[in-house]
């Protein structure tokens, strides 16, 4: 006979840089993420970054390409100008591109 097997999605792998950057997008962006997942809205901001890294992991998606995929131009650019100091002009993909970027850098913080 055979077992069923469950099996956890996979978590992607992610810098000390990126894992900082999914923290600081999630916060604030609360409502956005856990509609676009569409997960209870009690989730807490460990469990959001959980799940954006499955997302990341199981569809084999980079920083950048996950930001351009799933979140909105207005999103992307009300985070580069308050999360980062950074110009907010720009199509999703330049923003994404900005973002992960920074997000490469072992001085983000």
């Amino acid at each position: 006979s055979r077992r069923s097997r469950t099996s956890k999605p996979k978590l992607a792998d992610v810098a000390p840089g990126v894992l900082k950057g999914l923290t600081s997008l999630v916060e604030g962006n609360e409502a956005t993420i856990t509609s676009m997942l569409q997960i209870d809205e009690g989730a807490g901001h460990d469990e959001l970054v959980v799940k954006l890294r499955e997302v990341m992991g199981v569809n084999s998606l980079s920083a950048e390409m996950l930001l351009a995929r799933f979140f909105s131009g207005a999103t992307l650019s009300e985070y580069c100008v308050k999360r980062m100091a950074a110009s907010g002009k720009g199509s999703e993909s330049i923003l994404a591109a900005r973002i992960a970027k920074a997000w490469s850098k072992p001085t983000f913080t």
